[in-house]
């Protein structure tokens, strides 16, 4: 699976931001610096430093993230 690199993806500091992924890294870096109370509680996934989700929601987004797929395939 290759993203699209129009394809939108949701901010995880607000989502009501809609963004390309080929922005979605310029745009995380300015929005944490927005919202500094959710960046010391949203978790980075260890595969892909672009996903950041709430502690409850780390083992489903482990278990589901595409990237951890990739790595265990390429072992």
């Amino acid at each position: 699976h290759q993203l699209d690199p129009n394809e939108l993806l949701t901010c995880p500091f607000d989502k009501s931001h809609q963004i390309a992924a080929h922005r979605l890294h310029t745009h995380i870096l300015k929005c944490k610096k927005s919202h500094p109370e959710l960046d010391m509680i949203l978790e980075t996934c260890p595969f892909n430093f672009l996903h950041r989700f709430l502690p409850h929601e780390k083992e489903q987004h482990l278990l589901t993230c595409i990237d951890n797929h990739r790595i265990l395939r390429n072992k």
